[in-house]
């Protein structure tokens, strides 16, 4: 009889450094994870990396307000771009870009 091993797909046992950490609580709540990975500058830790480990810290994104000119401009090309589009454009999740339209359609 053969055993099959389980692996976690896509989940490595990174260690972090304390200075990594520090990084990471400092920037979580206001930054983007793509700037934190280029902040931390470690190869084995990427955006999953990160949101695992802010979570499993109990650090959460603050909520980040929309400017007027952030939304004049979801309310001018929200119709010729994805909300996947939008979202990189912002850096925000396309479900952010989706909502703050559907939020305030008539502003601006």
């Amino acid at each position: 009889m053969i055993k099959r091993i389980k692996k976690k797909a896509g989940r490595k046992g990174i260690t972090w450094s304390t200075a990594q950490l520090k990084i990471l609580k400092k920037l979580y709540p206001t930054t983007d994870n793509e700037t934190i990975c280029t902040a931390i500058n470690s190869p084995e830790i990427d955006t999953g990396a990160i949101r695992r480990k802010a979570q499993k810290l109990g650090l959460r994104k603050e909520n980040w307000i929309w400017s007027d000119a952030d939304e004049k401009y979801l309310l001018k090309n929200w119709a010729k771009f994805t909300a996947k589009q939008l979202g990189l454009h912002f850096k925000r999740t396309p479900g952010a870009a989706s909502m703050c339209h559907l939020i305030n359609p008539f502003s601006g």
